[in-house]
């Protein structure tokens, strides 16, 4: 059984350890006098540290010649006698007599073994689990272990590490692992590790750190590339005495020369990121922007694209043009005969835009969290899980169908070539570089980085829209015929009491600007002549029913939007679909549903009676926006919208 107090003992010997051994004591009293200085790094935080007394770790020789000389300073034979243990399993646990965190523990094996991942990464995640205000971590052989004659692990305190500090990016420069089983954190490692194995048989060259926090066991690898930078062996006055192991990739840097502190700056530290870490490969998506025609582009002085006259909101009835500035890169492609901008970003620098585009920067933290993981999931669906996706059913179809003419038009992300997604509402907003990105936006993007909604462990579809109207839809009555109890089982139908203004107002300010002028959309009323109609359905399609004399629902949603919607009149009836179709041709622009009912005060007169904005499938932006006013997380909030989910790193 295992034993559920281990930390506490722990704790309890480092206590006495400090009193009863005088170098131990001495060195951890001696941290709170290091001297250290903080860089910014491509935006993160990277603390370097003097610490004269790890000299021993830093200018070790590792080298087989070198190790054979010496007697190994964790097997228990050749331990100072001052140097107490607590034993956990087949391991020593030890205070490390040259800490570089205020509580800092060596794992050691009680059995001479070689440093070997596999023989302790189950033993590792166990470890992570059982010591929740530590963290657990793993020099490779050829990554910092001062001893790789002998399996060990350490462990150091959270808050004392960069990597953890609120806002600091470098996770992104690592693999990183999450699941509320430590056994499959570890298996996970273990398969990412796998895929790196070398010709010569050694151990992929890795720093490893594991952490239980939020009820999950979290993994970072690091995958390394060189041992020690070439200033380690430089002569001054070129020469940084810094040999990363796990603490420095994950923003610890320590050195025990002060003259190396003073002169070291963000260049060296970016230099020496650069020659031992490699990054992990991160997903870039094309992003089709608009036309090149009327659209200016520009570089301005931060380096950053700029384009004129963006058109945003087409077709709808907030159209209107922005000027937009974009990272990534920018390039002009020919696409059915006509010329592109096409954006190609990273991901994750694409959510920072989708999410602050979609709805105010200045929404409840939680609601930007869980938009930041169902757009981050939407978009990655056809790339992780293209055989899932459906190329079926798309574009324009007229056909004879027991003489009644059809106009059938589903609207997907499919229809598009040369590039995998549009910039505007037709996929997800994407509005470059915001004008209003802030903390919040920042901090939600970080904090659910690489996080992804699955079901039955294969990523979701997650689609979502702007106000169910009391209800969400199904995603066959918008878009492919499918049985969505086995091809979309977490996009039900289900009233969301939350979307509901009166009785869970939200702020106005929680939606972006062009937004807020749209005040009517829980429930709205147009009306329309039958010869308006006429002209909207002749302009938009070329074909002239005549004057619409009566508009005949035939198929509906469970929310009650129309999947269907036959349009008679005097010289033909037309049959169509789907939802957003029947939008559009009941309007000059777009209706904003098609949950709506049909009265007629007289001949050739229609009142539509509508509710909400959107399909309805999948979240609803104002209801979870609701919900995250009312204090739901963002898990509480997928959860409702996607039951049945799991959120998974990737």
């Amino acid at each position: 059984m295992e034993r559920n107090n281990l930390e506490s003992e722990l704790l309890a010997l480092l206590e006495r350890q400090q009193q009863a051994w005088p170098l131990c004591g001495s060195n951890f009293a001696g941290l709170k006098d290091v001297i250290f200085r903080d860089f910014n790094v491509n935006g993160n935080i990277v603390r370097v540290q003097c610490n004269p007394a790890r000299v021993r770790s830093s200018c070790a020789n590792t080298s087989a010649t070198a190790i054979a000389e010496h007697k190994c300073f964790l097997c228990s034979a050749n331990r100072p006698v001052q140097q107490e243990m607590v034993r956990w399993r087949t391991y020593d646990c030890l205070v490390n007599p040259y800490p570089i965190f205020s509580r800092h523990f060596t794992i050691a094996s009680v059995n001479h073994e070689p440093q070997a991942l596999n023989s302790v990464i189950d033993d590792m995640a166990d470890l992570a689990a059982l010591l929740p205000n530590h963290f657990v971590f793993y020099n490779g052989p050829r990554c910092g272990a001062s001893a790789p004659d002998h399996l060990h692990l350490q462990v150091g305190v959270p808050q004392e590490l960069p990597l953890f500090w609120n806002n600091n990016h470098l996770e992104q420069m690592c693999y990183r692992v999450a699941n509320s089983n430590p056994s499959c954190t570890a298996a996970k490692v273990k398969e990412l590790v796998s895929q790196w194995s070398t010709a010569d048989a050694q151990e992929p060259m890795v720093n490893i750190i594991m952490r239980q926090q939020g009820g999950m066991t979290h993994a970072f690898v690091f995958r390394r590339k060189t041992f020690r930078p070439w200033q380690y062996d430089a002569e001054e006055p070129d020469r940084l005495l810094i040999s990363p192991a796990t603490a420095e990739v994950a923003g610890l840097m320590i050195t025990p020369v002060i003259q190396h502190l003073e002169k070291i700056t963000a260049d060296d530290i970016r230099s020496i990121y650069e020659q031992c870490i490699e990054l992990p490969a991160t997903h870039q998506i094309h992003v089709g922007i608009c036309p090149t025609e009327g659209c200016n582009l520009s570089i301005d002085k931060e380096g950053l694209n700029v384009l004129d006259n963006v058109p945003i909101g087409i077709n709808f009835h907030w159209h209107q043009r922005q000027r937009q500035r974009f990272e990534g890169t920018m390039r002009i492609a020919e696409i059915d005969g006509q010329k592109m901008y096409i954006n190609d970003i990273d991901v994750e620098s694409y959510l920072r835009s989708v999410i602050s585009s979609e709805m105010s920067p200045d929404a409840p933290l939680e609601l930007l969290k869980a938009h930041a993981i169902i757009s981050r999931s939407w978009v990655l669906y056809p790339l992780i899980a293209p055989s899932k996706t459906s190329k079926q059913g798309q574009g324009q179809g007229q056909k004879q169908e027991l003489n009644l003419r059809t106009h059938i038009r589903i609207y997907e992300r499919e229809q598009h070539h040369g590039f995998d997604v549009c910039a505007d509402d037709h996929c997800q907003r994407y509005q470059g570089v915001h004008q209003h990105l802030n903390k919040a936006v920042k901090e939600a993007i970080d904090a659910t980085r690489g996080m992804v909604l699955t079901y039955n462990g294969e990523i979701c579809d997650a689609r979502f829209s702007k106000c169910c109207g009391g209800q969400t839809e199904l995603f066959s009555t918008c878009w492919n015929d499918c049985d969505d109890r086995t091809r979309y089982p977490y996009l039900v139908s289900k009233p969301d009491p939350y979307c509901n203004p009166q009785q869970y107002p939200i702020r106005h300010f929680m939606l972006n600007g062009y937004d807020q002028k749209t005040t009517d959309y829980y429930h709205w009323q147009i009306t329309l002549t039958g010869k308006q109609i006429q002209e909207i359905v002749k302009t938009k399609t070329g074909i002239d029913l005549g004057e619409i004399t009566d508009l005949v629902p035939q198929q509906t949603g469970p929310s009650g939007r129309l999947k269907t919607l036959l349009f008679v009149g005097t010289n033909q009836s037309l049959l169509v679909g789907k939802e957003l179709e029947i939008r559009r041709l009941l309007s000059d622009t777009h209706l904003y549903s098609s949950a709506f009912h049909i009265e007629k005060p007289s001949e050739g007169i229609f009142i539509l009676h509508g509710r909400g904005w959107g399909h309805g499938v999948g979240l609803c932006q104002i209801g979870a926006a609701a919900m995250a006013e009312s204090g739901a997380t963002y898990q509480k909030i997928l959860q409702f919208y996607y039951p049945g989910t799991e959120i998974t790193l990737i």
